[in-house]
This record gives C-alpha cells, sequence and structure tokens, in this order.
C-alpha cells in the first residue's frame, strides 16, 4: 500500500512488510506489460526497459517537439512517433508543424517537405491541410533565386492533387519561368 515498507522491529513489536509469491508476480506482471506495450520485447539481461517503455509511451502519446525539419532524422523513433517542428530551418522561421512516423514506409522518396527519412528507415510525414508555406520547401530570403523553391513547393502540391501555396510577405527573384 501507500503506507510504504518496513524493516520491522522485533523490540518493539513491528512485524515486518511481508513479501509473498502473489505479491511478486503481480508487481512483475505490471512492469512486464508495461513493458510489452511499448512494444519492446522482454530480456532479463536488459535493466533499462521499464525506462525505455516509460519514456516510449510517454513519447507517444505526447509527441515532441524540435525546433527544425532537419532534426526529424536525429530522433530516436523507437520511442517516438509524433513530432512537431517549430520550423523548417530553425525555430519560428514560418515554417514547421506536426509530424508522425509511419512505421509501415520505407520506400516513399524523402523530399524534405513532407517525407523525411528516420533514423531507423522508416519515414516522417508531415499532416498538410492542403497548403504549403514556401518555408515549408526550404525558402529563405537570403536565397539568391527563388523560383527553384516555388517550384518545389508547385510540384509537391500538384501531385498531391493540388492547393495552396503560401507566400511571404517580401521581394521574390526568379531567373526562370515558374509553372
Amino acid at each position: 500500500g501507500k503506507s510504504g515498507f518496513r524493516d520491522g522491529n522485533p523490540q518493539q513489536g513491528v512485524r515486518p512488510t511481508q513479501f509473498n509469491a502473489a505479491w511478486a508476480n503481480t508487481l512483475q506482471e505490471e512492469a512486464s506489460n508495461l513493458i510489452e506495450k511499448a512494444g519492446l520485447v522482454l530480456d532479463e539481461e536488459d535493466n533499462t526497459q521499464l525506462y525505455q517503455a516509460v519514456v516510449g509511451l510517454n513519447g507517444m502519446a505526447s509527441g515532441l517537439v524540435i525546433d527544425a525539419i532537419a532534426l526529424l532524422g536525429t530522433i530516436d523513433d523507437k520511442f517516438v512517433s509524433k513530432v512537431f517542428a517549430l520550423g523548417y530551418w530553425a525555430a519560428n522561421d514560418g515554417s514547421g508543424g506536426e509530424w508522425y512516423l509511419d512505421r509501415t514506409d520505407t520506400a516513399s522518396v524523402a523530399n524534405g517537405i513532407d517525407i523525411v527519412t528516420s533514423k531507423s528507415g522508416y519515414r516522417w510525414k508531415r499532416k498538410l491541410n492542403g497548403q504549403l508555406n514556401l518555408r515549408d520547401c526550404g525558402f529563405k530570403f537570403s536565397d539568391a533565386n527563388h523560383a527553384d523553391k516555388l517550384q518545389k513547393c508547385i510540384n509537391r502540391l500538384s501531385a498531391l492533387g493540388g492547393g495552396e501555396i503560401v507566400c511571404p510577405e517580401g521581394n521574390y527573384f526568379g531567373e526562370k519561368t515558374v509553372y
């Protein structure tokens, strides 16, 4: 119970906490269930599995917040299946968004827009709402030519069946026609 264990004191008539097989089996089953629900295989040589399970299930439930999309490939995706990126190159750069790990996909081509390869070879996929910000395609005003990033957005939305491109306010430069 919540009153804790006690060593006991024979001089004062305090009995020690009694442990029995039922108590030990219940504790073992509770820990084993947590480890297995986290997708781990019980291993008597690994004394970190309970910790891994708690961290992993917490990451799956709550997600992880990262500064930039580039960090997706560095995440230990054994324990995380949802991520919110605060930006493309850096936090608060106008891009970012919600990503989920598709553990059934190891073949889709990573494009850096809405598909990124994970550390384990699975694919992180961005949840899109029918629109892309130019910054979602790696756009920066400091780039010498903006046409390539705009074309990248157009091509991706076209492949997805259409959508809207959000262009940050500013001056754009291009050395070729975009269509």
